[in-house]
């Protein structure tokens, strides 16, 4: 139960979200998949997070930078809500949202 509500909380503070879009779309906090066979308690116990390192890294990987995007946001707040909870207005820190999007 205490990596589920950990997995919420990454997604609810997240500010840049990987998004893989199949018949659905899902949202992958950038501090959460952007290190290396990360798992929940790994990242609970990593003093090093910082979400500046993954956004470069993936950033260089896909080759471009997330952007900001309503539609996108209005969906993550869908998905937010299919998890049990209403999205904050804003990420954390007050920053907008940003997206990198994946297509399967």
């Amino acid at each position: 139960m205490q990596e589920i509500l950990s997995c919420r909380n990454l997604i609810k503070r997240g500010t840049c979200f990987i998004i893989v879009k199949t018949d659905d779309y899902k949202f992958y906090p950038s501090r959460f998949i952007g290190y290396i066979s990360n798992t929940m308690e790994k990242h609970i116990n990593n003093e090093y997070i910082h979400v500046g390192y993954t956004n470069k890294a993936i950033s260089k990987i896909l080759n471009h930078k997330p952007i900001p995007d309503s539609q996108l946001n209005s969906k993550y707040r869908d998905y937010c809500e299919k998890l049990g909870f209403i999205a904050n207005e804003k990420g954390s820190w007050g920053i907008e949202r940003k997206f990198w999007i994946l297509n399967n």
